[in-house]
């Protein structure tokens, strides 16, 4: 049903794939995972009460891991662990996909992501690091008014789109060949401080966001 009752049950050995309803509860980050020979490298991974590999024999060691998959390039932030009550802080749930994402890379290069996010507000409790390409794509409501929201804690810069080399995932000249977060575009998705007076109108545009290297954002 959800990932914690996912990490309790152990599966028979022809299993080889299962449907999550839900990443916390039923219905709201709903996502596959594969069985893998070993612990994945990546964030995006979870382990049954099993300890069957992906060939059937059984292994304490490296039985029992599963990772998160998609048919194509696209995501659901929820899927991740994702909450967007305005409350939960989504630091790690950005990290976890990030993390995804950077692994994807070193095993085809110039892959990109798109992670999409619903009319909801997520909140951070510090700056986000984006460290490789990716999509980051949100909802926005004429009519209503409301829209995807990243609010970000005080005295934190938000969001810091980073060159090639200033992280500690490869080097330019050697593969996976890491541009950074070079090509990144973000749409329809509001930046703002945490503490912003509810009279304030929300305009367009982003709060905090350092670029340094080239992106795209989309109102």
């Amino acid at each position: 049903n959800t990932v914690a009752t996912f990490e309790t049950t152990g599966f028979a050995a022809n299993v080889q794939a299962v449907s999550i309803l839900g990443y916390y509860s039923i219905g709201v980050g709903a996502l596959q995972a594969r069985r893998v020979a070993s612990e994945p490298t990546h964030l995006w991974k979870f382990r049954s009460a099993d300890f069957y590999l992906p060939n059937g024999s059984t292994s304490e060691a490296n039985g029992g891991w599963w990772e998160g998959y998609t048919q194509g390039a696209v995501y659901t932030a929820e899927s991740f662990g994702f909450v967007g009550d305005g409350v939960t802080d989504n630091l790690a749930a950005f990290n976890n996909w990030q993390d995804y994402i950077n692994a994807l890379w070193a095993d085809d290069f110039g892959y990109t992501g798109t992670l999409k996010f619903l009319e909801l507000t997520y909140y951070f409790s510090d700056t986000i690091h984006v460290n490789t390409t990716m999509n980051l794509e949100g909802v926005t409501t004429s009519a209503s008014g409301s829209a995807t929201k990243f609010i970000f804690a005080d005295n934190v810069i938000g969001m810091c789109l980073n060159a090639y080399n200033t992280h500690g995932f490869s080097v330019i000249t050697s593969p996976p060949y890491n541009y950074g977060a070079s090509d990144t575009s973000i749409k329809r998705i509001y930046f703002q401080p945490k503490n912003i007076p509810a009279s304030t109108p929300l305009l367009p545009g982003c709060f905090g966001l350092l670029a340094k290297n080239r992106f795209t954002m989309e109102d």
